[in-house]
């Protein structure tokens, strides 16, 4: 069978199986904005194999079958290992646990989202965009919306991407801002490398553009709009 594991792009072949019953997920569950995007992204797969998702919602893996072969055999023990085998590589001392199988929502009990909603009234909050150019091989340009929200004295913002973006998954990050406007930032992607880069903004309204490199040397530019855009 032709298994793929999704995770901060590690692809893994997995062999032995080590799941048991108690590795599936119980208790309330609140999902950060970027793992509410990346259950949104699994459940449009053509064939989702198996999710696992840490007990704070912060981190997720998933699997997913390539080919047709895989079809009759979603519960494929070693989809949900290596869900799980990834999600604990990459968070920490923090607990994976089995949040859905094939299609279907194994977790019991309650789940909900962290939310980051768009406030007109809200001045603390601008809208994002973050480009980055030839993310996949066809050199097409991924765009994704946010909201970045400033702190109190507007030296920090966290950014929270809800639109699904495919090849990306869900995003979140941070920027901190020195004297004069400059500042550096950070964006996390679910199913993508973490990107770092300068930004300069205007203290007026908060407007500025921010500029990276990724990994392959690929342009990456994260845009704040204007208060009131």
């Amino acid at each position: 069978m032709n298994w793929k594991s999704v995770n901060l792009l590690i692809l893994l072949a997995v062999g032995g199986c080590q799941t048991t019953g108690n590795d599936i997920g119980s208790g309330s569950l609140d999902l950060s904005p970027r793992v509410a995007t990346a259950v949104e992204g699994y459940f449009r797969l053509e064939r989702p194999a198996a999710m696992a998702i840490t007990t704070d919602g912060s981190h997720a893996a998933r699997f997913f079958c390539l080919t047709d072969e895989c079809e009759q055999n979603m519960t494929d023990p070693r989809a949900i290992d290596g869900a799980l085998k990834n999600c604990r590589k990459n968070a920490g001392d923090r607990t994976c646990l089995v949040y859905a199988i094939g299609r279907n929502v194994v977790w019991k009990g309650a789940v909900a989202r962290q939310q980051s909603i768009w406030n007109p009234a809200d001045n603390t909050q601008n809208r994002l965009i973050l480009k980055w150019e030839g993310h996949d091989t066809s050199g097409t340009v991924r765009m994704v919306a946010g909201i970045a929200t400033f702190s109190p004295d507007g030296k920090a913002a966290s950014m929270n991407f809800q639109e699904h973006a495919r090849f990306m998954g869900g995003c979140e990050g941070e920027a901190k801002f020195e004297t004069g406007g400059m500042g550096k930032w950070t964006v996390r992607c679910t199913e993508a490398p973490d990107i770092d880069g300068t930004v300069r903004i205007d203290k007026a309204d908060r407007s500025g553009l921010g500029t990276a490199r990724d990994q392959l040397n690929r342009k990456v530019t994260l845009e704040f709009l204007p208060r009131g855009r």
